[in-house]
C-alpha cells in the first residue's frame, strides 16, 4: 500500500516503499510546513527506485537507492539552510 511506511530500520535506516508519502517523510519548520527542497529530494529518490528508497537518518536525511547514489537538500537547493525552530 503506497501510505504505509515500513516499520524495518537496521543502523539509522528506514526501508520506504516506492511511490512513499513524501510529503509525509520530508523535514518540517517550527510551524509545520514542509521543507521544500527536502520533499523535493524524496521525490527524486522515489521517482527512480524500483522497489524502496532507503532512509537515512541523517541531517539533513539522505534518500537513497540501491544503485542511484543519494538525494539531499542540497542536491535540489545548493544554498539550502536548516528550517527555521
Amino acid at each position: 500500500m503506497r501510505w504505509i511506511r515500513l516499520s524495518v530500520f537496521w543502523a539509522g535506516c528506514g526501508l520506504v516503499p516506492a511511490d512513499s508519502d513524501c510529503e509525509a517523510l520530508a523535514m518540517r519548520d517550527a510551524d509545520g510546513n514542509v521543507d521544500p527542497c527536502d520533499l523535493q529530494a524524496c521525490e527524486a529518490c522515489d521517482d527512480v527506485c524500483d522497489e524502496h528508497c532507503v532512509v537515512l537518518e541523517s541531517f539533513p536525511p539522505q534518500y537513497a537507492c540501491d544503485g542511484e547514489g543519494t538525494f539531499t537538500v542540497y542536491d535540489e537547493c545548493p544554498d539550502w539552510e536548516p528550517p527555521a525552530r
